[in-house]
């Protein structure tokens, strides 16, 4: 199984977004007190409706497994990731780089390897997330195996709006995550279970972006199960 990364981005005309870079512990959500079918739909429909980008790692089937009771009054990220770790065993999070990052409170070792990487120089042109992110593998693969290379090509989903150009040096390939996710209007990435060999797959991927405001449908059918 991999590690599942979403961020999700939300249309200004159906939550009241918070201005990305200003999300602290003490960001107020709205409450509706509704159970959730699990900790997963939970912080999606909580992402969409308060514009708040996300990065999720999905290890085994703990964010999938159990109904989620959501507060029925107003709350905050710090409140948010108090449920989550009385919620979901073995998952806690953080508020990190204008968004907030769940993940299990003990990662298995390709998913750090990967989160933690530090990339030296990382730039891109216009271009959607799901590039983006495509570049980002190509760039990681770089550093990790530079003979070697990347044969993937990744498509574009024509529905997405293109991010602006943007250069960072010696950032974790986490952090370029969420910049990418938190350079517009907000989203969603997420990392299920990276396998042991991933490295010997150029095509292997291990995280997928979505846009708030093109991508609902497909972050609203995300689940704990990798899709690779």
């Amino acid at each position: 199984m991999r590690i599942a990364v979403i961020f999700v981005l939300l249309a200004a005309s159906l939550v009241q977004a918070h201005p990305q870079s200003s999300l602290t512990a003490n960001t107020k959500l709205g409450g509706t007190g509704v159970i959730h079918q699990n900790a997963l739909d939970y912080l999606i429909d909580m992402g969409l409706r308060n514009n708040v980008s996300l990065g999720i790692v999905i290890e085994g089937d703990s964010l999938c497994a159990h109904r989620f009771k959501e507060s029925n009054e107003e709350s905050t990220l710090r409140n948010l990731i108090a449920q989550i770790e009385a919620q979901v065993p073995g998952y806690t999070g953080e508020v990190r780089s204008g968004s907030v990052f769940v993940h299990p409170k003990t990662m298995q070792p390709q998913t750090m390897a990967v989160l933690s990487l530090v990339v030296p120089e990382f730039s891109t042109q216009k271009s959607d997330p799901q590039q983006v992110g495509v570049s980002l593998w190509m760039y990681i693969r770089a550093v990790l195996v530079p003979n070697e290379g990347s044969a993937f090509v990744g498509g574009s989903r024509s529905h997405e709006e293109a991010i602006d150009p943007f250069e960072i040096t010696n950032a974790t390939v986490e952090s370029i995550l969420d910049l990418i996710m938190t350079k517009e209007k907000g989203g969603l990435w997420v990392m299920h279970q990276v396998p042991p060999d991933w490295l010997l797959n150029p095509k292997s991927v291990p995280y997928e972006l979505y846009q708030y405001s093109g991508d609902q449908d497909l972050i609203r059918s995300l689940t704990c199960t990798s899709p690779r």
